[in-house]
């Protein structure tokens, strides 16, 4: 949720590098979507939804 932050906050001048770490294989693709983290937080935070963004930044190279 923290890279997550800084790579959508057009101030950040890490972002390239940041989706490059997260790239990984140990990154972001560890994630398989069945949204297991999401109904744990007990902040209602939508986690599945903030992994979805920046893997389709990593695919896409958009950051919207």
């Amino acid at each position: 949720m923290a890279a997550h932050r800084f790579i959508f906050d057009d101030r950040d001048q890490a972002a390239a590098e940041r989706l490059k770490i997260m790239n990984e294989v140990t990154g972001i693709h560890r994630c398989h979507t069945v949204f297991n983290c999401t109904m744990a937080c007990p902040r209602e935070i939508q986690i599945t939804k903030a992994i979805g963004e920046v893997k389709a930044a990593i695919s896409t190279g958009i950051l919207d």
